[in-house]
């Protein structure tokens, strides 16, 4: 068993340990000097989310590995090429920033919605496939869950105030919220004015949506 340990360090953990508790400790052990791919490997076994490779963590954990290394340490003060260009790449990491060890995409599993309440006449089954199917569409988008959360909750108000919808109706009005929420966090930088601009110009070029024209659009009667 000892010997197994040493080869995997997560011999001894129960299979029924969060993965994000699996997580934070296989960092841990990466930046006490394993090696990101066998830690990665490791965590495949376990259906864990890897690692991030090119991390800031790492950096900053060898940085300091450097600095609390008395050889190294001499090695530097004496203006040795080498010791200076590694902690100068090191520095320069840093600086650049990026993702910590633990980052990861969003995955399906990150998002709830407590829509069961919306179809209360409508089965389970399908209930939770459409929960599912929302879940994974955020996930393919890499929203935060609380945006998410507030994307699914406006798409469905405004579904319960302006009508019935089929399902295709669904799905087209969310992923026009979350198109929307996609674009702004693209041009976040953008000015006010250069974005109205902007979409008023698309707009303008435009012909009637073809999935939504006759489901917003108040159409009169005649007399």
């Amino acid at each position: 068993m000892t010997d197994e340990i040493a080869s995997n360090p997560f011999a001894d953990m129960s299979p029924d340990v969060p993965q994000e508790t699996v997580r934070d400790y296989a960092a841990a052990l990466v930046k006490n000097g394993m090696s990101v791919d066998e830690i990665n490997r490791h965590l495949s076994a376990r259906n864990a989310a890897p690692l991030v490779r090119d991390n800031l963590d790492m950096a900053a954990a060898a940085k300091e590995r450097l600095i609390n290394d008395p050889s190294f340490s001499a090695r530097y003060l004496a203006g040795d090429t080498g010791a200076v260009a590694e902690m100068t790449a090191l520095d320069l990491r840093i600086a650049r920033g990026g993702p910590s060890l633990t980052d990861r995409d969003p995955a399906p599993g990150d998002y709830t919605f407590p829509i069961g309440g919306r179809f209360p006449d409508a089965p389970i089954a399908d209930v939770q496939k459409y929960h599912d199917e929302l879940a994974s569409f955020a996930a393919d988008l890499k929203l935060p869950a609380d945006i998410a959360k507030s994307l699914v909750d406006s798409h469905l108000n405004a579904a319960a105030r302006e009508g019935r919808m089929t399902e295709d109706e669904r799905e087209d009005y969310l992923l026009r919220y979350a198109q929307e929420a996609s674009w702004r966090e693209d041009n976040r930088r953008t000015s006010n004015g250069e974005q109205v601009h902007r979409v008023a110009g698309l707009a303008m070029c435009r012909k009637p949506s073809v999935d939504f024209s006759g489901y917003w659009q108040r159409h009169m009667q005649k007399a």
